[in-house]
Order: C-alpha cells, then structure tokens, then sequence
C-alpha cells in the first residue's frame, strides 16, 4: 500500500529491519515481497541491551548466516549469470566481521557489542534496500530456515526464532559446500547444462568456500552468544534436515550451491553426511 512508516526495533534480533522484502506465508509457501522501507529506524541502545538473550542471539545467527549466503552470492554470478555488486557484497562481509571480531562484547552484551550487532544488522538490511534483492544476505541456509519454517506452520507447531534457524542451516550448508569440495572430481565427470561454467568457475568457487570457518567453529560462536548450535537442538529430526536439503532449493530460483548439487545428484541427500559420499553423477 505503500504507506510511510518508521521502524523501531527493541531487539537485535533480524537483519530484516531496514529491508524492503517482506518475507510471507502464501498458500502455505515462504515467499518474499518487495513492498516499502520505512523512512526512519530508532534503535535505542538501552532498550536492545535488556531484550531477551535469546533474541540477541537470533541477531547474530542472521549475521552469521552471511558466511554462506555471500558464497552462494558469487555461485550464481559466476553460474547464473545473477545480477552482483562488489560493494554490496564488501559491506555484507564487513558487517559479518565486526559481529565475530567482537562476539564476546555481544555475547556478554555489553553496550558496544550490541551496538555492533544493530548496526551490522542494519546495515546489512540496507544493502538489501538498495539492491532491491535479498541476494547478499539470503542463501542456501535461508532457504533450509524456510522450509523448516513451512513444515512447522504445516504441522501447527510452534515457530522458532529466523535467526535461530539460520544459524543452526548455516553450519550444515558449510558441511554441505565443504563435502562437495572434496568431492569435486565426481561433478567435474557429470554431463549437465551447467558442466562447462563450473569447470571454468570451479576453483574460484572451492577457494570462497575454504574460506569459510570450519563447522566446529562457527558452532562454537552460536553457543558462545547463546544460541542453539545443531537441528537437535531445535527440536528437528534428521528427517526434516534430509528432506529440506532435497528440496529446499525448489523454494527460490536461485542459483546456489544447494542447487547445483541438487542438479548433479542421482540420489537423496542423506543426513547426517558422516562418512558417506554425496549422491552425485
């Protein structure tokens, strides 16, 4: 309706506060909506400071959730051809590096880590804002987030916080990308329409995925900061994790790492991935 309004978050919970997309539940589907930023945001420090901690922590599995969303940004400019804004993509990773530099601040929240986190928050929020699309921020692991989020509202059972969720989808994304690295030589073998731009993106794309934080460490920071850290503890089976990881990817169209394997594979993902390789062709 296009009707001005201004934001006023009492939590540090989302990055979602300075954003144009609004993220919907249509005919039981999440889908995101380009509507209208609001013309101002007032974040009282003070007020941020004593919101639940639970809430806090949701902000920074957001933010965490970057790690993997910036990887999946580059796949789909180096693979689909997707609009990329190198800029975009330097503020969305400096406001990731603030918020781990200083995850003892926010973990302790204290007035400058969660001064950190708010504005890492809504910063990555207004890049989003400018570019008109989610694509630096949202990933792999927020399309896992929204299929969980679907099979809950599905079976009437209680939501968990989006930043909760992400967190816990990003470290199963990096063990998902890293698997798929050391297993390249099997993609390089495949005959798919997609053979010719991954052989000649291939390195540059292993190297952005090496670069992400071994799984073990980035669980480490959401527990530090007080988050949930494993599917488990979210109360998800291995089922819903198996099933999300099939077929999440049909949720957006978008070209990321979770949909290029899904176009190699011949079988199931299967989870938890432990010794077994990945069903490729």
């Amino acid at each position: 309706m296009d009707v001005p309004f201004i934001s006023v978050p009492t939590a540090a919970s989302v990055d979602g506060f300075t954003s144009k997309g609004a993220p919907l539940i249509l005919k039981g589907t999440k889908k995101t909506i380009q509507t209208a930023s609001p013309m101002a945001v007032f974040a009282d420090i003070a007020i941020l400071k004593d919101a639940p901690k639970e809430l806090t922590a949701a902000g920074f599995g957001d933010i965490m959730g970057k790690y993997t969303s910036l990887v999946d940004w580059e796949i789909s400019r180096w693979i689909g051809g997707e609009p990329y804004n190198e800029r975009a993509d330097r503020m969305t990773r400096y406001a990731l590096d603030v918020c781990v530099n200083n995850l003892e601040d926010i973990a302790e929240r204290t007035e400058f880590g969660i001064e950190c986190l708010i504005r890492a928050l809504i910063e990555s929020g207004l890049v989003m804002l400018i570019l008109d699309f989610s694509r630096p921020a949202s990933g792999g692991e927020h399309h896992l987030s929204h299929y969980w989020e679907m099979d809950l509202l599905q079976n009437s059972a209680k939501q968990h916080l989006h930043g909760a969720k992400v967190g816990v989808t990003t470290t199963i994304i990096t063990d998902l990308y890293k698997k798929l690295s050391d297993e390249w030589d099997a993609v390089n073998k495949s005959h798919t329409e997609y053979k010719g731009k991954l052989k000649e993106h291939w390195s540059k794309i292993e190297q952005e995925i090496l670069a992400i934080p071994e799984t073990n460490k980035l669980k480490e920071y959401l527990r530090r900061v007080g988050g949930p850290d494993s599917p488990a503890a979210l109360g998800r089976d291995s089922n819903v994790v198996r099933a999300s990881l099939n077929e999440a990817y049909l949720i957006r169209d978008r070209c990321t790492g979770l949909m290029l394997l899904s176009k190699h594979k011949r079988g199931d993902i299967s989870y938890p991935f432990m010794n077994q390789p990945l069903p490729l062709t």
